[in-house]
């Protein structure tokens, strides 16, 4: 069974931008990496920036947004890392401010030198 709903009193098409968003183009905070709409588009963006910045360390690191909001938490290896995620998410465009829940210091590599 296949629903389809049709309305010609629609002001606007499916495929156009509503009246009061046209011109505007998206919002910093809602463009994905590819350029494109992207709900999670700040989130996404910033999540990229920092594993090509830190290969290692960001594991355990979770990355949401909510507007323009950026929210880090999960697991990383150190308060001075964190810091360093944090100033490089205000780096992003579209980012306002950077919250940070529920994040756990975690050592995951350590060097033991034997006596």
């Amino acid at each position: 069974m296949t629903l389809s709903i049709v309305s010609s009193s629609a002001p606007f098409s499916v495929m156009e931008s509503p009246p009061w968003f046209q011109g505007r183009g998206i919002p910093p905070e809602r463009v994905g990496s590819d350029g494109q709409y992207d709900h999670a588009g700040l989130a996404n963006r910033v999540r990229l920036a920092l594993k090509l910045e830190w290969a290692f360390g960001v594991e355990g690191l979770r990355v949401s947004q909510r507007g323009q909001v950026v929210i880090l938490s999960g697991q990383v290896e150190s308060l001075e890392l964190l810091q360093k995620m944090i100033d490089r998410s205000l780096q992003i465009e579209g980012a306002a401010f950077v919250e940070y829940t529920g994040v756990r210091f975690v050592m995951t590599h350590c060097a033991i030198e034997a006596a």
